[in-house]
């Protein structure tokens, strides 16, 4: 028993199959399908995305700073390839450490100044996640006390917890560290461009070659993460939802 009951819910909850389910967890499981957000978007809707940048720039100060420091790591980033070759073609090859103790001195300060901007990277987005997701649950609750009292007798109160804490906890993550991490992505993508242009700019254009296939190569996996993220995100709330209705 105990072996077949995993693949019991996995027919439940993935595979659609609720005839395993004695009467009341039928009904209930057919009120929680019909609350699935059954009909999503193929594409990603920008206004929705616009909603969610709203959420964080509610607090700019620590948005601002995270944005700040992404700019300095992305130099850092940068500028650590480009030291290792200064060391190659003024020690190595020369074969001298005249110049060598200031080199180290300013590498460690580097190694200091990415540490430093690391942890105040991590803090402030943590704080900006948990901000983001007071803020998000402090408007739904609010809505849900606007709601009519028919509302609720034909929404499981699982499937409100479920969206509630999990779903928007999910939504505090993505854009307190997914999007704002794009600017470092950005700023970095942009500094290593020049610098290759600046060393060697035939050998950049080449390397530059691939971008364009690999960006049409991006769209389409960004369709198929999305349509399995949010399948993901519907079985979650479909395992957590009869847990908080209980």
């Amino acid at each position: 028993m105990a072996l077949r009951l995993p693949r019991i819910l996995f027919s439940i909850l993935v595979e659609n199959k609720s005839d395993k389910l004695n009467p009341s967890f039928r009904l209930y499981y057919a009120l929680l399908h019909e609350q699935d957000f059954a009909q999503h978007r193929k594409n990603i809707d920008l206004n929705i995305w616009k909603r969610l940048v709203g959420y964080a720039l509610n607090h700019k100060r620590a948005l601002y700073t995270v944005l700040i420091i992404n700019t300095i790591l992305a130099g850092g980033s940068i500028l650590f390839p480009l030291l290792t070759k200064y060391a190659i073609d003024n020690f190595v090859e020369k074969n001298t450490i005249e110049g060598l103790g200031l080199f180290g001195f300013i590498y460690a300060v580097l190694v200091v100044l990415q540490a430093w901007g690391i942890s105040v990277f991590i803090r402030c987005c943590g704080k900006l996640e948990s901000y983001i997701a007071y803020d998000i649950r402090q408007q739904a609750f609010r809505k849900l006390q606007e709601l009519s009292f028919s509302f609720f007798d034909k929404t499981a109160v699982g499937y409100l917890m479920a969206r509630m804490v999990s779903d928007i906890s999910r939504l505090s993550d993505m854009i307190a560290w997914t999007l704002v991490d794009l600017s470092w992505l950005f700023f970095y993508i942009i500094g290593i461009t020049i610098a290759l242009l600046a060393l060697n700019y035939k050998l950049a254009l080449l390397v530059l070659v691939v971008v364009p296939p690999f960006v049409v190569i991006s769209f389409f996996f960004q369709r198929l993460i999305l349509k399995h993220q949010r399948d993901v995100r519907k079985v979650n709330s479909r395992i957590t939802g009869p847990g908080k209705n209980s």
